[in-house]
């Protein structure tokens, strides 16, 4: 149930910052409300949410630089 939960709050962004929600996931984690394979699972979610701005750019920069 807490599962689900969390990942609704990964998948609509409640948080800003991805920072917050993985420090949350951590203490769930380690207070062990959640699995290890929860824990991944979410993980993997969040990191696939969360695409930090500089790792898109630098994406861009490398696919034109290869187009050219």
């Amino acid at each position: 149930m807490i599962t689900e939960f969390l990942k609704r709050l990964i998948t609509k962004k409640f948080y800003k910052e991805k920072s917050e929600i993985d420090y949350k996931l951590n203490v769930f984690y380690a207070t062990g409300k959640i699995t290890a394979e929860e824990f991944t699972e979410l993980t993997i979610l969040l990191n696939d949410t969360y695409v930090d701005l500089e790792d898109s750019t630098e994406e861009v920069i490398e696919n034109n630089t290869e187009e050219e």
